[in-house]
């Protein structure tokens, strides 16, 4: 997967949206994908083919995922964030709420301290171990816990109802399967949970929503 910076120019004036136009997040967005690119051909961070599918199915997927954060927006954890998707964008785009990234793998670690540190983002806090072993400051604080690849949807409640306080919500990012998980995870719902909402985001992609009222 090579950078390319007429792709990246050609995907701002399509994307078509508020945040497309930030300033700031433009150039974090630049330099993230710079640094993803170059680490990817040692580490193998992502599975994206190219870089045409790296921002149409990822990158603007977790954008449009800002969208669906509450309003004033506390704290937020996301787990198994990989290179980055979609907590380390979602940080990008303002300088609050504090997140917490999650992510046990090594190598993913050292990148993603790299890109915080790169990019001074002193509200990022990344946390090198199991979402299973939340750090006590963080337990009933969040307003919103994110996910994109981390098994079920019943997992992915599982992990984020310590995190959660009351009203805040567990946002899973799906694909076109979303429909056997959605009832896999009705058959036995989690106590503390209202119904799943199913929220669009893009034509092959989807949030699905979790809101702990206990």
């Amino acid at each position: 997967m090579i950078h390319s910076p007429e792709l990246l120019k050609a995907w701002w004036r399509e994307a078509g949206a508020a945040w497309a136009e930030d300033a700031l997040f433009r150039q974090r967005l630049s330099l993230y994908l710079q640094a993803l690119c170059e680490w990817n051909q040692s580490f193998n961070l992502t599975g994206c083919k190219s870089f045409a599918d790296l921002l149409s199915r990822h990158v603007q997927d977790v954008a449009l995922l800002q969208e669906v954060l509450p309003p004033s927006c506390g704290p937020c954890v996301d787990i198994g964030s990989g290179a980055g998707l979609p907590g380390l964008v979602l940080a990008m785009m303002h300088d609050a709420p504090p997140w917490l990234l999650i992510e046990s793998n090594q190598k993913k670690i050292r990148f993603l301290r790299h890109v915080v540190q790169h990019l001074q983002l002193a509200h990022v806090s990344i946390y090198p171990d199991r979402a299973e072993s939340p750090p006590n400051q963080w337990v009933g604080r969040c307003d919103a816990v994110t996910s994109r690849a981390v098994g079920s949807l019943t997992l992915m409640a599982k992990l984020a109802f310590p995190y959660l306080r009351r009203g805040g919500s567990c946002l899973a990012m799906k694909g076109e399967d979303h429909p056997a998980e959605i009832q896999r995870y009705l058959e036995k719902p989690l106590p503390g949970y209202s119904a799943p909402e199913l929220l669009p985001l893009a034509p092959r992609s989807w949030v699905v929503r979790l809101t702990r009222f206990t």
